[in-house]
């Protein structure tokens, strides 16, 4: 019998040494580190080059102009030590306009300098036509006009090979807040520029007909600036702008998306409180509208629009799953929806760029398991031919499950998310609440890399759209302001409960981790709901709201002090009860806290007082400051140990459990 016993006891000892062991191969933490390699591809008008926005160093990006038969380098647009490249615009097959953007992983954040480069496919004869001292291809470019300001492109004008339309802004034209935009042709090979027209009121855009002709101006009337809130319409004609007498279109809740059929209406997006925002086609002479897409529960996500006549031609939603809508079902590019929606089953599919005949087309194809396949299709052969993948070294089928969900809270709010289980293991799973940031942002059913690692790491993920999240409508986000620590974190209280309760989910292990507001969402929830959270890890979070008004670069900005306003407030009593700093006693999970020292969003005085008041109360916690990172990791290195120390932090408390007997025979009989 004593043998036996000594038999069973090493059975169970062989099970602790395989404690930790989920999947005899994990994916390494390297792999979710690594940023993506390939972001979007844009084809020349005939097919002929493929422009393609790729990972440069130290997390800047590049584009590269490649031919589209043979995939070989032609040329490229190289990042600055400031400024990356996005991906260009063809003005005609040889030559392309390309843009910049600043990036600051201070505030985890791109901003479009206004600048614009026209260069040759091959790389040759860069020019710069608007604005700042950058650099193409390692040589400086001389500025060819006196545009010295922010421009964008509003028609390319397909039939004036060498030109386009752009809308401009000068750098200090500011006087009285009256800034009058200025409509421009500029020829992109040497870089001279033809006055077209002036905005007859403040931020206007212009609407041109399908040939570039300016037919409209939508903007604000100078009289109103300091009133509210009525958007004006003029038309140009003979030269000149005549107002008319059309209403409904109200400041901050409409907004011009894209042109239609018909010179004289625009597609328009509508804001409302009690509902998901909504599309119109709104008559610029009559003020009617018509309502062209509403989903009861969510807004619309991206706006398919055609390059070159700027209508809108197909709407992409995600109420759980993503899903399309066509506006214009027939259109050569948008007829193919149907078919690569099926054919790539259960996927989001955007068609990002084709050949002005619509021969070619490159398809996107992304999914909570997949991080992005680029493919070409010929519409003639009806041939897919695979190009690039967006992160190669990750591969969909070793990747777990994503699975939309809602409930009702305990007001009852509908309350969206998304629930994702470990790959190949049976369960009760131990769980991650992983609130997002914002907190006016949402999760998508989309690729995390976070979220990958931590199910790789045999933790079930559960991802939560709380009231004041974006993408439900103007009423659900503005639900949430005033309401962090209370109905907001009710929210992410409720759907831990909610998931708890599935037979494959673990309730008595389950920690919380987020990031900025989710690092805030991270320690609130355990501090409103104590015995929930078995661990708690804060990165970059806010902790004490006080000091948003003082410290962040939110406050630096008079819409950012708005936006304290609307979200926070300024009464003190109020703001101390939603400050996790000031409720340290309440909490009984323990923390770790992550944050980099030069962090522009959420000052590090957050973290430095809040690793102050859990010393002081002994409460058990760990701190890790980075000092060469902002407000996100732009070092994958970086991004390598924060998954090392989650991991490692998680398995303290709830760590997965798998006794695995493999190869082991368990015998019977006396001893």
């Amino acid at each position: 019998m004593i043998g036996n016993y000594m038999k069973l006891l090493l059975l169970l000892v062989c099970g602790v040494f395989l404690f930790n062991t989920v999947h005899a191969e994990q994916i390494p933490v390297e792999s979710f580190a690594k940023p993506n390699e390939y972001y979007d591809m844009v084809l020349s008008p005939t097919g002929k080059y493929l422009a393609v926005s790729r990972a440069a160093d130290e997390g800047k990006s590049l584009v590269a102009i490649l031919d589209t038969k043979e995939l070989k380098l032609i040329s490229h647009v190289p990042a600055t030590s400031k400024n990356s490249p996005i991906l260009p615009l063809w003005i005609n097959d040889e030559r392309f306009i390309v843009r910049f953007t600043e990036e600051s992983s201070l505030y985890e954040q791109e901003f479009l300098t206004g600048e614009i480069t026209s260069v040759n496919a091959n790389g040759k004869r860069d020019k710069r036509i608007v604005q700042r001292q950058i650099f193409v291809s390692n040589a400086p470019i001389k500025r060819l006009n006196g545009l010295h300001g922010n421009a964008s492109v509003v028609h390319v004008l397909p039939k004036q090979k060498n030109h386009m339309m752009i809308r401009f802004i000068a750098f200090g034209r500011t006087k009285d807040r009256n800034i009058l935009p200025e409509l421009y042709r500029i020829n992109i090979t040497n870089g001279k520029v033809k006055l077209i027209a002036k905005a007859p009121s403040h931020l206007a855009d212009f609407i041109l007909s399908e040939s570039g002709e300016p037919l409209f101006s939508i903007g604000h009337d100078k009289k109103a600036l300091k009133v509210e809130n009525e958007l004006v319409v003029h038309e140009y004609k003979d030269k000149k702008w005549h107002q008319l007498s059309v209403g409904g279109l109200e400041a901050g809740s409409f907004s011009v998306v894209a042109n239609t059929k018909n010179p004289d209406e625009v597609v328009v997006s509508a804001s409302f409180n009690d509902k998901a925002d909504r599309l119109y086609r709104y008559n610029l002479r009559t003020g009617k509208r018509k309502l062209i897409f509403a989903h009861p529960d969510v807004n619309y996500r991206d706006l398919d629009i055609d390059p070159v006549t700027n209508r809108l031609l197909a709407v992409h939603f995600d109420a759980g799953h993503p899903d399309i809508h066509l506006i214009e079902p027939d259109h050569p590019k948008a007829r193919w929806y149907p078919s690569l929606f099926s054919f790539f089953e259960g996927r989001k599919v955007k068609i990002t760029s084709a050949t002005s005949d619509y021969s070619q087309l490159v398809v996107h194809v992304t999914g909570a398991d997949e991080p992005g396949q680029f493919h070409l299709f010929n519409t003639k052969t009806k041939k897919m031919r695979y190009l690039f993948n967006a992160a190669s070294w990750i591969k969909s089928e070793e990747l777990a499950k994503t699975e939309p969900y809602t409930f009702q809270s305990r007001d009852d709010l509908k309350i969206h998310g998304y629930l994702t289980k470990p790959k190949n293991t049976k369960g009760p799973h131990p769980m991650v609440v992983l609130p997002h940031g914002g907190p006016r942002f949402r999760d998508w059913w989309e690729y995390d890399s976070e979220v990958q690692f931590l199910a790789s790491r045999g933790y079930a993920v559960l991802q939560v759209n709380f009231r004041g999240s974006y993408g439900y409508g103007y009423g659900f986000q503005s639900a949430g302001d005033r309401k962090w620590g209370a109905e907001i974190q009710y929210d992410i209280i409720d759907a831990t409960k909610w998931a708890a309760q599935k037979p494959d989910i673990d309730g008595d292990k389950i920690c919380i981790v987020g990031a900025s507001f989710g690092g805030y969402s991270a320690l609130m929830s355990p501090i409103l709901e104590p015995d929930l959270y078995k661990c708690a890890v804060g990165v970059v979070g806010v902790y004490d709201l006080n000091l948003m008004w003082t410290t962040a670069d939110i406050g630096d900005r008079r819409h950012g002090r708005n936006y304290l306003q609307e979200a926070i407030g300024k009464d003190k009593a109020e703001l101390d009860n939603f400050s996790p700093v000031k409720r340290v006693s309440e909490l009984k999970a323990p923390v770790l806290l992550v944050h980099g020292k030069r962090d522009g969003r959420v000052d590090v005085k957050h973290y430095y007082k809040m690793k102050k008041a859990l010393e002081e109360k002994n409460h058990p916690h760990e701190g890790w400051l980075v000092r060469k990172e902002g407000h996100s990791f732009g070092s994958e290195k970086n991004r390598a140990e924060y998954f090392r120390k989650v991991e490692a932090f998680l398995g303290k408390y709830i760590s997965p459990v798998e006794i695995v007997f493999e190869g082991v025979m368990l015998e019977g009989g006396e001893g």
